[in-house]
């Protein structure tokens, strides 16, 4: 993943959570976060799971 694709955060929350419901497939997805942008991404997309709530 680059940093363009993890900017558009709506497209990132949607792509995990199309993959969100095997677990393989969602830690490969984190898994492929680079770590320095793993933080920051993991409370957006927290935060986009809360907006659609």
């Amino acid at each position: 993943m680059d940093e363009e694709y993890l900017k558009n955060t709506r497209k990132v929350y949607n792509d995990f959570c199309n993959q969100a419901d095997n677990y393989r497939t969602s830690k490969d997805f984190i898994d492929n976060i680079p770590i320095e942008y793993l933080a920051r991404y993991g409370e957006i997309l927290l935060a986009e799971h809360d907006s659609c709530i």
